[in-house]
């Protein structure tokens, strides 16, 4: 990616997203949660007005968030609550590979449910690979077909399913 020109990543960006275990340098912590989501919509695809907003809606239901949170500034927001919106605003320009740092950590288990669900369908529907960076070989079981081990910035053991 560094090594790309600009005019060459502008045509690639909507391809790869990421979603990093701390999204506060990602989102706008004035502005709404709504704002936020529709943001990255209105950057990087041509949907409609109706069509971000239902995207946006449809993509919160799945994540088990409240839509009363919509209207929430982020700082408001926990870290897990400002990790999903920040995997929300990804899945939403419908990428083809996403890069997910610690994308469950910290989450309760019907919100870890909930991402892991929508992760493994959306893979299904969109054929996205993933880079899942994570301490939690449940999770990386369930969404990885080959998985390496790491310690100390060395691969210690390769596992494929």
């Amino acid at each position: 990616i560094a090594k790309l020109s600009k005019r060459r990543w502008l045509r690639y960006r909507t391809d790869l997203q990421a979603v990093f275990q701390d999204e506060r340098g990602t989102l706008s912590p004035k502005r709404s949660v709504y704002h936020n989501a529709e943001e990255a919509l209105c950057n990087l695809t041509d949907m409609r007005k109706e069509e971000r907003r239902a995207c946006i809606l449809d993509l919160m239901d799945q994540l088990n968030m409240s839509r009363s949170l919509l209207q929430v500034p982020v700082r408001q927001l926990s870290g897990g609550e400002q990790r999903r919106i920040g995997l929300l605003r990804a899945l939403a320009i419908k990428p083809k590979f996403l890069i997910l740092d610690e994308v469950t950590a910290g989450l309760d288990l019907l919100s870890t449910e909930a991402v892991l669900t929508l992760l493994q369908e959306y893979q299904e529907a969109h054929a996205c690979s993933y880079l899942l960076i994570t301490h939690d070989l449940s999770a990386a079981s369930r969404l990885c077909s080959r998985m390496f081990e790491v310690d100390h910035g060395r691969i210690i053991h390769e596992a494929v399913q």
